[in-house]
């Protein structure tokens, strides 16, 4: 199954080409929108008259009627609640990962290249490969040359497969 991005003009609602539809079905409004700009839109679109379209369903049983302000309100306050709530997360996600920083502790995602998992133990068959790579460049060389010898010689990056990128040197 498909999925498209939310239309933010007339043209991409399929509204300016002589395509109408008559209602937007989706699971939450929530889902529909992920920014409170994104629903009024949709919202002028229905307002402006530009369309005969003014319904949008949920799958939950929702139903918003943008014809009506009590309509407009509820999808404004629970796109406005999602993205609060966005924010939210995005806020104890970021102190999250500054308090692990700040203690020195490794803030997830895949290993470094170079360390074995725990993020501090060197792995040293990698750790020869990173140090060619940082003395090429300061010998005015590429580091391209090195990793695709050592590739060769069968070490890989982290959860490689084959033919993929060597870490960048920066």
């Amino acid at each position: 199954m498909a999925t498209k991005r939310v239309p933010t003009s007339t043209t991409s609602w399929g509204l300016s080409g002589g395509v109408a539809f008559d209602v937007v079905l989706c699971v939450e409004v929530t889902r529909l929108f992920r920014k409170p700009l994104e629903a009024e839109v949709l919202i002028d679109l229905v307002w402006s008259k530009k369309t005969s379209f003014h319904t949008i369903l949920t799958t939950r049983g929702g139903y918003y009627d943008l014809h009506t302000s009590a309509g407009r309100k509820a999808v404004r306050d629970a796109v406005n609640a999602a993205a609060g709530e966005s924010d939210n997360i995005s806020d104890r996600v970021r102190l999250k990962k500054g308090a692990l920083a700040r203690r020195g502790k490794p803030n997830g995602g895949r290993r470094a290249y170079g360390y074995v998992a725990d993020g501090i133990t060197v792995r040293e068959s990698e750790a020869v490969i990173i140090r060619e790579m940082t003395k090429r460049p300061m010998a005015g060389r590429r580091s391209g040359p090195s990793w695709q010898s050592s590739t060769n010689e069968g070490c890989r990056p982290p959860r490689a497969r084959s033919g993929t990128s060597p870490p960048s040197s920066k």
